[in-house]
């Protein structure tokens, strides 16, 4: 008679969710993938990064019926640069952009000391940050929780928009999808997000508020997956245009800075 094959122990979740991180986490470099589809408009992300060098390199596409947008992320540690790369406006660009902190948190949302890196995408932070509670598909997908300003924050701006706390601690409900003991990605409704916000004492924005009931079973899903290691450097110092936020409305900054950057692309 042959030999029947003896199915692995299933792990109780919390095991199996910490193994999973760690062995994603300590990976020498990871591929990612963050998409919502947000009422007619969608945004992707797309990248790799390095964990424990704090570097990330990502591109941001988003699509909506008045056009098309797309830019570059560069992240290193604190830093973090960005190009506009698709656009119906503006012709590609080489040269990078600064924005300082104040930009980063404008632009990005603010993170706690503890968060504090621009070199790690808030989907892989989020994983960082999560807890397994219970098997929903065994081997395969695990209900757990993670912070709720990482997982809002893995869709752009949402965080902000929600008008959450970095510094706070609540969680909101996430799926992590495993594949032979790995965590391959995670998805959360916007739904238990919004809920979750409510719970943290934000209160919500009138449109997201009016348009609540058309949007709480829209999916944020983000994949992962281990790549063979990658170089990811700072752009040249010659290509970076540093940008004061707190002047970026004043016309005559703009003109100045207009200029910069158009001698910076001639280089």
């Amino acid at each position: 008679m042959g030999q029947t094959e003896t199915a692995e122990p299933l792990l109780p979740a919390r095991r199996a969710f910490r193994e999973a991180a760690r062995e994603l986490l300590e990976q020498p470099s990871t591929a990612f993938r963050t998409e919502i589809d947000f009422l007619g408009v969608s945004m992707t992300t797309e990248g790799e990064y390095e964990y424990s060098a704090e570097r990330m390199q990502s591109t941001v596409t988003v699509r909506s019926p008045e056009g098309d947008l797309a830019f570059e992320y560069l992240g290193v540690r604190d830093d973090l640069w960005f190009r506009f790369v698709e656009t119906g406006f503006i012709e590609d660009a080489t040269c990078w952009i600064e924005p300082g902190t104040d930009g980063l948190d404008a632009m990005l949302g603010s993170l706690t000391p503890e968060q504090a890196t621009r070199g790690v995408p808030a989907a892989a932070l989020a994983v960082g940050y999560g807890r397994g509670e219970k098997w929903i598909v065994p081997q395969q997908v695990l209900e757990g929780t993670s912070d709720l300003y990482l997982v809002a924050a893995s869709a752009g701006r949402f965080a902000t928009t929600l008008g959450l706390d970095p510094g706070a601690t609540d969680r909101v409900t996430v799926d992590f999808l495993l594949d032979d003991g790995e965590i391959v990605g995670w998805t959360s409704r916007l739904g238990d997000l919004i809920d979750a916000a409510e719970r943290a004492g934000a209160s919500l924005p009138a449109e997201v508020a009016q348009q609540r009931t058309a949007i709480e079973n829209i999916e944020l899903r983000a994949t992962l997956e281990r790549r063979a290691a990658v170089q990811i450097e700072p752009p040249d110092p010659r290509e970076i245009i540093e940008v004061d936020v707190a002047r970026a409305q004043d016309p005559a900054y703009q003109d100045d800075l207009d200029a910069e950057l158009a001698a910076c692309e001639a280089r």
